[in-house]
């Protein structure tokens, strides 16, 4: 499968909840209106809130 042994035993760590992020980028898009996803997902990085956790 291509994937590392030593993957299978990595802790996935916590999971942001999906309201608190999709009020984040609400917050996000009500300020800058003229962000698009690439953007957005810059911002949310800045502010320390990642969409994806691995």
């Amino acid at each position: 499968m291509g994937v590392a042994r030593s993957s299978f035993y990595a802790d996935p760590g916590l999971k942001p909840d999906d309201a608190a992020i999709i009020g984040e980028i609400q917050v996000i898009t009500d300020e800058f209106e003229g962000y698009g996803y690439r953007r957005v997902d810059a911002e949310l990085r800045h502010r320390e809130r990642p969409i994806f956790c691995v």
